[in-house]
C-alpha cells in the first residue's frame, strides 16, 4: 500500500512539474537555432514584433574609394545600425573598395544589373542618363556648405522621384560642393584665371570656360605630375582630394569656388530593397536616415578635417575667399547656366523650368540654415 501512495505521489509530482513548465512556456515557440535577431538573443536595441517573414541580406557594396577613406565610417555606421535596431544577421554589408568589383564608371549599372547590391556613384558618370538628379550638378548655384547642398539635393530627390532612378533606391545623396581651385600660380580675381589650363570635370569644365580658363580632362591620379610639369596651372576637386593626392607639394594656392555642382550618392539595388517586408524596410529607412543625418550631412565637411587635408590646408601659401562685390562678379560670369540648363530639360520634355527653379529654392532654403561657419569646409581657417 505504501509503494502505491508512493508511486501516486511521484505521478503527481511529475504532472504538477510539466504544467509549470507549459506555463511559464506559453504560446511562444522556442526561437529557431541560428535566427538572426532572435528573441533569445542579446540585440536589447533591435525591432520588437513579428519577424517571422523577415529576410537576411548579404549586400556586396561597391566603391571608388580606399577602404581606410573616410566614406567608409557611413556604411560601418549604417551596419551598426542596423544590428542595433534589426538585429544582428539580418543584414550584412561586405564591402569592395578601390574599385576592385566595379570601376568608377560602372558602379551605377553594376548595382542595377545585381553585381553588387549597393554602391558609391558619382553622378558626373551618368551624364545624358539621368538629367533631372543632374540639376544638382550643374554651375551656377550658391553653395554656402556641402551640408546645404546635400540637405537640398535630398529633398529634392524626394519630392521629384525621378523615373531615371527607378532602379535604384538612393540611399545617400551627397553634395561635395564647394570646390576648391588649388594652383600652381595665385588666382584672386576672373582676370587671374584668363586662358590658363584647369585641370575640371562635368560643371566644373563649364563653369572653368564661362570665367575664362581652358578646362582639360585629366584623372585624379595624373594631377600631381600635371600640375609640377606645368601641363595644367590648377586643379577643381575638394580639399579632400587636394589632400590625398599630396597637391600641397606643387600647388601652394587655393581659391573657394562655391558655384560649381558636384554630387555622388550611395545607391542600392530597387529589387534587393523592396525584397524586405514592409515592417523590415522601415526599420531598415530609419538606420538610413540615421546614418544620413550623423554622417552624410556632414561627410564632405568632416573630410576636410582629416589628416592629409589637414596638411594641404596646414602647408599652402595661401587660401583666398571670394567676398561681396567680388563673389558677385564669379557668380554672374556663371549665372545663365541654370536657366540655360532648364531650357535643355525642356527640349527633352521635362518641366525644366520647375526642376531648376525647385533645386533652387531648396537650396537656398538650406544655405541660411547651415550657412557657412569657421572651421566647416567652405571657411577654412588658419591660425
Amino acid at each position: 500500500m505504501k509503494k502505491i501512495r508512493r508511486l501516486l505521489a511521484v505521478l503527481l509530482a511529475i504532472g504538477m512539474l510539466c504544467t509549470l513548465l507549459s506555463a511559464c512556456g506559453g504560446d511562444n515557440p522556442p526561437a529557431e537555432s541560428g535566427d538572426p535577431g532572435g528573441q533569445t538573443g542579446t540585440n536589447t536595441g533591435s525591432a520588437e514584433g513579428d519577424k517571422s517573414d523577415w529576410v537576411q541580406l548579404h549586400l556586396t557594396y561597391a566603391t571608388f574609394l580606399a577602404a581606410d577613406a573616410p566614406g567608409q565610417d557611413g556604411i560601418d555606421l549604417l551596419q551598426a545600425k542596423c544590428d542595433e535596431y534589426m538585429g544582428e544577421g539580418y543584414i550584412t554589408i561586405e564591402t569592395y573598395a578601390s574599385g576592385s568589383l566595379l570601376g568608377t564608371n560602372d558602379i551605377y549599372d553594376g548595382v542595377v544589373n545585381g553585381v553588387a547590391e549597393m554602391g558609391m556613384v558619382l553622378s558626373s558618370t551618368l551624364t545624358g542618363r539621368i538629367p533631372v538628379t543632374m540639376v544638382a550638378d550643374i554651375a551656377g548655384f550658391y553653395y554656402a556648405s556641402s551640408q546645404a547642398g546635400s540637405r537640398a539635393l535630398r529633398d529634392y530627390l524626394e519630392q521629384v522621384q525621378p523615373e531615371e532612378l527607378q532602379d535604384v533606391v538612393v540611399l545617400f545623396p551627397t553634395s561635395t560642393t564647394p570646390q576648391g581651385l588649388t594652383s600652381t600660380v595665385p588666382i584672386t580675381s576672373i582676370e587671374d584665371l584668363q586662358g590658363l589650363q584647369i585641370r575640371a570635370t562635368s560643371s566644373a569644365a563649364d563653369a572653368m570656360q564661362a570665367w575664362g580658363a581652358v578646362p582639360v580632362s585629366m584623372d585624379m591620379g595624373e594631377v600631381y605630375e600635371g600640375l609640377r610639369s606645368g601641363l595644367v596651372e590648377g586643379c577643381v576637386s575638394s580639399v579632400g582630394a587636394f589632400g590625398n593626392a599630396k597637391l600641397e607639394e606643387v600647388a601652394p594656392y587655393c581659391l573657394v569656388v562655391p558655384f560649381i555642382g558636384s554630387s555622388q550618392m550611395v545607391v542600392m539595388n530597387r529589387d534587393i530593397y523592396e525584397s524586405m517586408p514592409e515592417s523590415q524596410r522601415e526599420v531598415f529607412d530609419r538606420c538610413v536616415d540615421e546614418t544620413f543625418e550623423e554622417f552624410y550631412a556632414t561627410y564632405i565637411e568632416d573630410f576636410s578635417n582629416d589628416p592629409n587635408s589637414q596638411l594641404y590646408l596646414d602647408t599652402i601659401e595661401n587660401i583666398h575667399f571670394l567676398e561681396e562685390d567680388e563673389l558677385a562678379q564669379w557668380q554672374a560670369a556663371v549665372g545663365d547656366i541654370p536657366a540655360q540648363y532648364a531650357e535643355t530639360l525642356n527640349g527633352l520634355g521635362y518641366d525644366g523650368d520647375y526642376l531648376v527653379d525647385l533645386f533652387s529654392s531648396l537650396l537656398e532654403q538650406y544655405n541660411e540654415e547651415y550657412p557657412p561657419v569657421p572651421d566647416n569646409y567652405y571657411m577654412w581657417m588658419k591660425d
